[in-house]
């Protein structure tokens, strides 16, 4: 559309007549162009009317030499008919508006003119032409061009009568005798008076119509505003389900860049397919760059004037993040708990495990018979168990707080693969370290990131067992330095996730701390952490820690050995 920008109008919803559209722009070319439209379309209403008017007096008056000469009046028609097909092609062609109003207005008050004086001037029984040209100002145009035309209109109309009066011009189907003063002042008056109240009530039904359209355009405006300035998604749908309106939040939610006239099941799978008076829940959602993210939707009736349900909108967030750290608070006072836990049981259970752990000794020394020996051996293995649980437990729930220092990440794990090396768990385990070159360093506690090296390590070579491969790939990440340990043991069994949790081992001797602690650890250092399967088979878990800030003169440290915890 010329001079004005279109926005791409909803598809229709066919199926139950209702076609929804969330906050139409504001557009006042638009509205204007409408509205010269609107006058036109009426104004060839009119000149229909007038041909009807005309034909039927001519006919009247065949016999009466008087008559109006019809090949003037119905070229006036012509002209009139030629106006509008001209005008009509312009408004289509052009976004100088008020140009297009104030010249058809101008052509209207010349074409009122000569029909009224080609029907009698005075006596016309047109002169309510003038009346319309005004309102057409009215509708077209603005406040000055009403008072401008209802003034010109008015001037043109008693020069004309006071020349007919006088006898100077003489109107066709009119005599060359001058009218009477009394009967030219009655009809000049009351045209006149019908122009100025019409003017009057024009300009002010201008001005209120202005005045309106500018405060529902602000509204509008405001609205949009507050729409595009939300940072939760905002989509409006039909009542059968589709989309006929999205904010820039939901499109940035969502991943799609045109979600207009999609279907709201095809997009939101899972939602409820009636709504009552408001539908809330979480529903899982998958991007197209293939991230998962958690969505907190909340669904509502879009009602019309009426009061009638014309759809529904839908209003939701990513609550990922918001999962993520009631996850995060959840695991807090776990660890609080666990921490009162085992800070005030530890002391409690070990001295008994001391006391058992001697006693079975002792015992094994005075042994005289190979059973006795292996009653003993079996108390002293289960008590020393208990007390490295313990100490696990201990590990997990009353942490130390990290020594951060700088440290050359590759050198640690290429110190720690080599000791892991020596174990006899991994004897036939064959290892790789894939490290880039000039990576940064980290900010870490030497023993702890031992700790969780050590571990993951030692679960991977379990997990892949006499034959199998661990491998293990050092990068720099971003701001940090990210670390891969793949194994192609069997994998995780059901969730991976949840091997996190205390307690939580698919192994017969194994604590259920040991990835625990690991991501203890890691989050203590500002790192994350996942684990995952593959689907080639074995297991991945990933790490990664922040960089050292930038200060100069920092020595690098290798990390020192830890002992090994059990997964």
């Amino acid at each position: 559309m010329a001079g004005g920008e279109r926005e791409p109008t909803p598809p229709s919803d066919e199926t139950d007549g209702s076609s929804l559209r969330l906050l139409p722009p504001t557009d006042e070319r638009a509205v204007r162009r409408r509205r010269i439209a609107y006058f036109m379309l009426f104004r060839l209403g009119v000149l229909l009317v007038c041909t009807a008017l005309a034909a039927v007096v001519t006919w009247q008056r065949a016999t009466d030499p008087a008559a109006v000469a019809p090949w003037e009046f119905w070229s006036a028609l012509a002209v009139g008919y030629a106006s509008a097909a001209y005008f009509a092609r312009r408004l289509d062609r052009t976004s100088r508006l008020h140009r297009i109003a104030v010249a058809q207005t101008v052509f209207d008050l010349v074409l009122s003119t000569a029909v009224v004086q080609l029907s009698g001037g005075l006596l016309s029984g047109f002169s309510f032409l003038y009346l319309l040209t005004v309102l057409g100002a009215a509708v077209m145009g603005d406040r000055r061009l009403v008072l401008s035309t209802a003034i010109l209109a008015g001037g043109v109309y008693v020069a004309f009568g006071l020349a007919q009066t006088i006898g100077v011009w003489r109107p066709l189907g009119t005599t060359g005798d001058s009218m009477p003063w009394r009967v030219a002042a009655a009809e000049i008056l009351r045209t006149t008076a019908a122009l100025g109240g019409v003017a009057a009530l024009s300009a002010y039904l201008n001005t209120q119509l202005a005045r309106s359209a500018e405060e529902a355009g602000h509204l509008r405006n405001l609205t949009g505003h507050i729409l595009r300035s939300l940072d939760s998604g905002v989509l409006t749908a039909t009542r059968r389900g589709r989309i006929t309106y999205a904010n820039p939040a939901a499109h940035a939610i969502l991943g799609l860049d045109d979600l207009v006239g999609l279907e709201l099941a095809d997009v939101l799978a899972g939602l409820p397919s009636g709504f009552g008076p408001e539908t809330r829940q979480e529903i899982d959602y998958m991007r197209p760059d293939g991230r998962r993210i958690r969505l907190g939707v909340a669904c509502s009736p879009l009602r019309g004037e009426n009061d009638e349900p014309i759809g529904v909108i839908v209003h939701f967030q990513d609550v990922t993040e918001l999962e993520k750290m009631a996850e995060r608070l959840r695991r807090s006072e776990q660890l609080a708990a666990l921490g009162r836990l085992t800070g005030s049981a530890a002391h409690e259970i070990r001295n008994p495990l001391a006391a058992i752990s001697g006693s079975a000794q002792l015992l094994a020394r005075t042994a005289t018979d190979d059973a006795t020996r292996r009653l003993t051996e079996t108390i002293r293995r289960e008590a020393e168990r208990l007390d490295h649980l313990v100490a696990d437990m201990l590990a997990f729930g009353v942490p130390k707080p990290p020594d951060l220092v700088p440290i050359d990440v590759a050198a640690a794990v290429h110190e720690v693969a080599a000791m892991l090396g020596q174990d006899p768990l991994a004897h036939e385990v064959s290892i790789t370290v894939d490290a880039a070159d000039d990576l940064p360093r980290v900010d870490a506690d030497p023993n702890q990131l031992s700790q969780v090296l050590w571990n993951l390590l030692r679960n991977a070579a379990e997990a892949a067992g006499p034959g199998g491969h661990v491998r293990i790939r050092v990068w720099a990440e971003g701001d940090g330095v990210g670390i891969e340990i793949v194994d192609d043991g069997p994998g995780f069994d059901g969730d991976p996730a949840q091997y996190f949790e205390p307690f939580a081992t698919t192994k017969s001797g194994g604590s259920g701390f040991g990835l625990a602690i690991a991501r203890r650890i890691v989050e203590d250092h500002s790192g994350r952490i996942e684990v995952d399967n593959l689907d080639a088979g074995g297991a991945v878990t990933r790490f990664w820690l922040p960089r050292v800030p930038s200060r100069g003169g920092a020595a690098c440290r290798r990390p020192s050995r830890a002992p090994g915890l059990r997964r």
